[in-house]
């Protein structure tokens, strides 16, 4: 497995499971020799180490590692190991001096420490919502008034997500109020539901298999919608991403990959 497929597959799994990613993670960094990979395996360890662990301080000697490696102090634009380093003191509560970072860099710092200042109260929120949206969308005959709650529980959770997580966590709510508002026989809003969903991974560069439950979840739209063309269109691109997952990954998407071959033979 290359450090992308181990990346890839750290923030599939990094809510569930932080603490085995954490390890994961510490044990595969001399496998980062480039500066793309560096990001990217910096902005895992970041995320992990400030919004799910409550060990910040574990987060800034892994990246201390890796800024000695690759970054030189006086180098610039943007050194993401250092940016790394200062998102973790700002979210672990440290006074820290940001008079050594460049704007853009203070600015990312600020900005990626702020959901893990959140409060604990609102993850709990949020990630209830979810869990209560999935279970009653999963009720067989439900009533229109737990229609009605789904909907809004739904929406609701992603309101706490944008105030207590991060693009990972806004991304995932979008899906969950796509999912509910095609139980509830309103395609047209989960179409645009899970185009909100799809811009968030767009716009953050995310990977594969997020990109792909993106996509799965708008071509479903619009076939529910009626609209073949959409459909078609949207399908071809989850299968494009889905041919760049890991075979651990392909597990989890069985379920959309299924219902995005019956949906094309039932066309």
């Amino acid at each position: 497995m290359t450090l992308e497929d181990l990346v890839a597959d750290g923030w599939r799994r990094h809510a569930d499971e932080p603490q085995t990613v954490s390890e994961a993670l510490a044990q595969v960094a001399g496998l980062v020799t480039s500066e793309t990979q560096l990001g990217a395996y910096v902005r895992l360890a970041t995320h992990l180490h400030a919004e799910h662990l409550d060990d910040w301080r574990a987060g800034v000697e892994l990246l201390e590692s890796m800024r000695l490696r690759f970054e030189d102090a006086s180098r610039g634009p943007y050194r993401a190991a250092t940016v790394g380093i200062a998102t973790l003191y700002l979210a672990g509560g440290e006074a820290i001096d940001l008079s050594h970072l460049s704007n853009v860099e203070r600015s990312a710092a600020l900005a990626t420490a702020a959901p893990a200042m959140a409060s604990p109260a609102l993850r709990a929120l949020a990630a209830a919502g979810n869990n209560l949206a999935v279970a009653l969308e999963q009720l067989a005959d439900r009533a229109s008034a737990e229609t009605a709650a789904m909907i809004h529980i739904a929406d609701a959770a992603l309101m706490y997500w944008k105030r207590a997580g991060g693009w990972l966590e806004e991304e995932r709510a979008q899906y969950r109020r796509a999912r509910t508002r095609l139980q509830a026989g309103m395609p047209v809003e989960a179409i645009e539901c899970s185009r909100l969903c799809l811009q968030i991974c767009q716009k953050n560069d995310a990977p594969a298999f997020e990109r792909f439950f993106a996509h799965a979840i708008l071509a479903i739209a619009h076939r529910a919608a009626g609209q073949d063309a959409g459909c078609e269109q949207q399908r071809s691109f989850a299968l494009a991403q889905h041919q760049a997952l890991s075979p651990d990954e392909l597990t989890w998407c069985e379920d959309e990959f299924k219902e995005l071959a019956a949906k094309h033979e039932a066309a």
